[in-house]
């Protein structure tokens, strides 16, 4: 038994590389390869770029979100309610149909940054947007779209207000001071 072990051993063994001063001409042989010196950091750390979405699908599907890209997109159809973010992860909240997220909270304050879009007519009007202390992003694209709402920013890095639909973002909508408002809707 000991025997075929040594054989195995001896059959299996690791060559790490070829020095080529001792290049013998057997396939694989080649210039020797080197590890890089110990204080050089060339490999990434284990979770660099990490897709937070997929690696907790469970939290999104909770939230009726689906992950797309690294983000967790939650698509609302209706008015009222409360479409809440889940925890640690990019997050967007699409209110696609006329009227969606009207009289509603919409809440990204868990979200490590969050796009709220108001896509149709009438959309999140009489809400209030909660958006990330990240990034914030707030789409209103329908006509009549954030009217008479608030959104609040609760710390917010980045925080942008983009008016682009007919009749939206009247003065009745409250924006935090330190939001940028504009008319850019990609």
């Amino acid at each position: 038994m000991r025997g075929l072990v040594l054989v195995l051993l001896v059959a299996c063994s690791f060559r790490h590389g070829v020095d080529p001063a001792h290049d013998d001409g057997r396939p694989g042989d080649g210039p020797r390869l080197h590890d890089a010196p110990p204080d050089v950091r060339h490999d990434a750390p284990p979770d660099a770029g990490a897709d937070l979405c997929s690696k907790n699908v469970t939290a999104c599907t909770l939230a009726n979100g689906t992950c797309m890209n690294g983000v967790c997109v939650i698509t609302v159809t209706s008015s009222g309610g409360h479409p809440q973010c889940p925890a640690l992860m990019p997050c967007a909240i699409e209110c696609t149909a006329n009227g969606a997220c009207s009289n509603a909270q919409v809440d990204c304050m868990l979200a490590t940054s969050c796009t709220i879009d108001c896509v149709n007519n009438d959309t999140c009007m009489s809400s209030t947007l909660n958006c990330a202390p990240g990034t914030c992003t707030v789409y209103c694209r329908g006509n009549n779209s954030c009217v008479n709402g608030s959104m609040s920013d609760f710390g917010t890095t980045t925080c942008s207000v983009e008016c682009c639909g007919s009749g939206t973002c009247p003065g009745d909508f409250t924006i935090p001071l330190n939001c940028t408002q504009g008319t850019n809707c990609p």
